[in-house]
């Protein structure tokens, strides 16, 4: 089990600062079975948040439940103390006279904290191209996890992806295309994403999508025209 908390101002700071994007990777990279996500506090109620932050928080949180963590949410710390105390009665209650010894209940053995955080520091001195560039993509507006991932299957790397906007380009040059990179902005647009529970497996299933798939390019490649 792997919860992080945060405060919606707290949240809304790392969506602006993009700390939200990288913690919620490594999250998903650590091993464990279970990953969960509280937000304390109610953005609708929250005076200090702008409008522009409020949305963030509300988008932020229906993403990364979509993403595969569980979301938990409470009102303050009082609540936040009894829902982490009912949930370590409940852990310890699921975990209550196993041994070392006694065969898992399931295939999944979760590390150790000291082998969770060695493991986390091994991921942030090890990180690969394909790891940078996810990176890279959490840091564009409404690229979840799930999403990137899509993205990283057909093109791993940020060359990959570039390579893969110069060509189009450059066909749609050739034929005369009077605003080549619109068609580069829908270029992700059809890249299935993972699906899960009733989803798995089923075709129409969630894509990548043309609005995230713009803001991909915008983000990241288009270098716009100097005036």
């Amino acid at each position: 089990f792997l919860l992080e908390r945060k405060g919606v101002k707290d949240l809304a700071q790392s969506i602006k600062d993009q700390r939200y994007g990288q913690q919620k990777y490594f999250m998903t990279m650590a091993g464990m079975s279970r990953n969960f996500y509280l937000v304390e506090g109610d953005p609708e109620l929250d005076d200090s948040l702008t409008e522009v932050e409020r949305k963030a928080v509300k988008t932020a949180t229906l993403q990364t439940n979509l993403a595969g963590f569980h979301m938990l949410f409470t009102t303050g710390p009082h609540e936040t103390l009894l829902l982490l105390a009912n949930l370590t009665r409940a852990v310890q209650r699921h975990y209550h006279g196993r041994t070392a010894a006694a065969p898992p209940v399931t295939p999944h053995v979760a590390p150790s904290l000291d082998a969770w955080m060695e493991n986390i520091k091994q991921l942030r001195a090890s990180l690969t191209v394909r790891d940078i560039f996810g990176l890279m993509l959490c840091s564009v507006p409404g690229a979840g996890e799930t999403l990137v991932e899509g993205i990283l299957s057909v093109y791993p790397t940020w060359h990959s992806l570039w390579a893969a906007y110069k060509q189009l380009i450059e066909q749609r040059r050739s034929i005369g295309h009077a605003d080549p990179d619109k068609a580069a902005d829908l270029l992700l647009a059809d890249i299935p994403v993972g699906a899960t529970g009733l989803g798995a497996g089923l075709s129409g299933c969630r894509t990548v999508g043309r609005e995230l798939s713009r803001k991909v390019y915008r983000s990241l490649f288009h270098a716009p025209a100097k005036a």
